[in-house]
């Protein structure tokens, strides 16, 4: 069948699969996103190899293009280590190169738009699967065991979807129908009435050492013209004002307590695919709504150090893609993120949002036009964007411009067990329990961009959090970024179940139960593929044993997924127990991972230190990174550079993981002395015997 639409009113119809009918859905999947299109593609699979004769799997697409971000602009892929990238992912990434050499196997993780967009309806019309547009979802009913239907029943246990409403008036589904939520927003799931949250949890919630608010990062020296740091040598407020007043670049005064959470949400931005090729390429556009006086903070950088180039501002036109083009990403302490912009998007109505994705528009377009245009900004910055523009070939019914924002973070599913930094950190090896490998940092985008306080040294910044002191120096930081994470690590399968007492027929890999910072690592594409491959799977084999998803034997599953070249072992394995321990600062922790120290006791808050004492971040506590473990000049002692030095690099620094009451033996930029040389863990890691007394605060260095 060709791709060709069929359109009315009220659905367009791409592709019929081996249908009975929409009200006989096996499977229905919303959303148009990699993830839900690899839920589809996999649930139809399954029914074939399994031999299912009559099966329907439907795809409901609310979104204006089929793909997500990896037809929406994001060409080049956060792929992490590749070697983790198995099942339909690999598969789609190896049909992209075969776009470009008929006879490649293996993957190219840089795309064009239309070429992802393409793969990806032939994907789906292959698989037979049926793909509607009736656009957003409206409402879901449901019933329960028993029989009841909401209306006369309320909450109790094992409730099931039995259909969902479309906005206009379509409804589909049926109570054996599994239902899969892949959209960026976790809809569907909001309308099942599935526990969700949004924003930052604090660090006390789960014991995440990245959790909540936290503070600006540097790559480089940022006040000295440093192109990538998190903090700028430039006042954000404005002169004069006899009350607090700042420029409209800044989201909003004060910050809250480090640590704490909040309802904030990662900023987001267009994937511009871009190219200097003049006879494929447009001027960047000048928004209708444009006024100068918005970019004031914007030229306040342009006129300090290195404003003179274009990095300073966009340092990340990523990978080189086919055919002369590029992927324009955000990059910098005023760049194409509107931060603070993305705030209310996650709980807001379509209106609403739709309203939110103009701003971010207006606002790219905005930063764009200034850029290439302004004689505020340089010469130099000018003449180096301007020979770049929109792909001429590329989103030709809207301009050249994507129409799919990059929503990087929205609701989250709060499911019976939560993943967590820890959970990531831990390296767990789930066995049958495993549906997929991830590897990524811990990438989240500022959440807020504000006044800071410059540290003595003027290396460093901290947000500001009340009424300026003194003789402080103010600057610009932004806040977000939550840290490295390097090594591979798996996905149990609780990452796609909502809690049982809430419903049994609903699967969610895209918004799955995940706290903010193991989020930020898990939000990939290619990790987004993973987990819809997997969720697709299981919903298959929930309708076809006629049990609930949480009741799917993993042993089944398991064969399934791997039968699928789907990678559900990457070596993510806990360090071995330790047999030696020492106390800091009240918290017991492990001294020889490395087997080359045992039988070394210690003794914390009155309790002999065992394996029961150690929670999930005690061996990490004292982790270093890479050669940042110094002999001090002329002393006995090492040093050991605090994991909350802003010195180090985002590429750099390996991890926070000190619990919460840390923060005050370790404060930022100051290093710890230590009576003993550290041991070698394992490359990059180092565990030190440390006690309170011979483990305290140095000058800042």
């Amino acid at each position: 069948m060709s791709l060709t639409w069929t359109s009315t009113l009220l659905v367009s119809v791409v592709c019929f699969g081996k249908g009975m009918g929409t009200a006989d859905i096996n499977v229905l999947v919303y959303g148009s996103t990699p993830g839900a299109i690899m839920s589809a593609v996999a649930a139809a699979r399954t029914f074939e190899a399994k031999g299912v004769k009559a099966w329907n799997v439907t795809l409901l697409d609310p979104a204006p293009r089929l793909g997500g971000m990896c037809s929406g602009g994001l060409g080049s892929t956060d792929k992490g280590d590749p070697s983790v990238i198995g099942g339909l992912a690999h598969e789609f990434f190896v049909r992209v190169a075969q776009t470009y050499n008929a006879t490649s196997t293996e993957p190219l993780y840089y795309l064009e738009p239309h070429v992802a967009e393409n793969v990806f309806y032939t994907m789906l019309r292959e698989a037979g699967v049926t793909v509607l547009r009736h656009g957003y979802i409206e409402s879901t009913a449901r019933t329960y065991a028993d029989g009841n239907s909401d209306a006369t029943r309320a909450w109790g246990a094992s409730p099931k979807i039995t259909a969902v409403t479309m906005a206009n008036g379509v409804t589909l589904g049926g109570s054996s129908t599994v239902y899969i939520d892949g959209t960026y927003e976790g809809d569907l799931m909001a309308r099942a009435r599935v526990s969700y949250t949004y924003g930052r949890e604090p660090i006390s919630l789960y014991n995440e050492s990245y959790a909540g608010r936290r503070e600006p990062w540097a790559e480089g020296q940022a006040h000295t013209g440093g192109k990538s740091g998190d903090y700028a040598a430039i006042n954000p407020l404005l002169p004069n004002s006899t009350l607090p007043a700042w420029h409209p670049l800044v989201t909003e005064l004060y910050a809250a307590p480090f640590g704490s959470g909040d309802d904030k949400v990662q900023g987001y931005n267009f994937r511009l695919c871009v190219t200097n090729n003049r006879s494929n390429s447009v001027p960047f556009p000048k928004p209708a709504k444009y006024d100068r006086s918005d970019w004031n903070l914007l030229f306040s950088l342009a006129a300090g150090p290195n404003g003179d180039q274009l990095s300073r501002y966009l340092n990340n036109f990523g990978h080189p893609l086919p055919n002369n083009k590029h992927d324009l990403n955000n990059g910098g302490i005023i760049s194409t993120d509107c931060t603070g912009c993305s705030w209310k998007y996650p709980d807001s109505n379509y209106t609403f949002r739709a309203q939110i994705v103009q701003q971010h528009k207006d606002y790219q377009q905005g930063i764009l036009w200034t850029l290439a245009n302004d004689e505020a900004i340089p010469a130099p910055v000018r003449t180096a964007l301007s020979a770049f523009g929109l792909c001429k070939d590329e989103f030709v019914a809207n301009a050249n411009w994507p129409e799919q924002l990059y929503i990087r973070e929205a609701l989250r599913m709060v499911g019976d067990t939560v993943y967590t930094q820890n959970d990531v950190l831990a390296r767990e090896i789930y066995g049958n329990r495993s549906v997929g490998c991830g590897s990524y940092n811990f990438d989240a985008h500022y959440s807020h961009r504000g006044p800071c306080i410059a540290n003595a040294a003027r290396d460093g910044c901290t947000m500001l959090t009340g009424p300026v002191p003194p003789g402080a120096e103010i600057w610009l930081g932004g806040e977000g970024y939550a840290g490295e994470n390097q090594g591979m690590y798996e996905f149990p399968v609780d990452l796609l179940l909502p809690k049982r007492t809430e419903v049994t027929n609903f699967l969610n890999p895209v918004t799955p139960s995940t706290t903010h910072v193991s989020f930020a690592t898990v939000r990939m594409e290619p990790q987004f593929m993973t987990l819809g491959h997997s969720a697709g799977v299981l919903a298959a084999l929930a309708v076809i044993n006629s049990v609930a998803v949480h009741d799917v034997d993993e042993a089944e599953l398991n064969a399934v997924l791997l039968e699928g070249k789907q990678i559900l072992s990457c070596g993510a394995a806990p360090l071995p127990s330790p047999s030696s321990f020492g106390c800091l600062a009240g918290f017991c922790i492990p001294l020889d991972h490395d087997g080359g120290v045992g039988g070394h006791s210690a003794t914390c808050a009155g309790t002999l230190c065992n394996n029961s004492q150690l929670g999930p971040l005690a061996w990490m506590i004292m982790r270093a990174h890479f050669g940042k473990v110094v002999h001090t000049a002329g002393s006995p002692t090492w040093s050991l550079t605090a994991v909350v030095n802003t010195h180090l690099k985002k590429s750099e620094l390996n991890s926070k993981f000190l619990p919460p009451n840390m923060t005050v033996l370790v404060p930022n930029g100051s290093t710890l002395l230590l009576s003993a040389e550290p041991v070698l863990l394992e490359e990059g890691y180092f565990v030190v015997e440390c006690t309170t007394s011979t483990c305290v605060e140095s000058e800042v260095m």
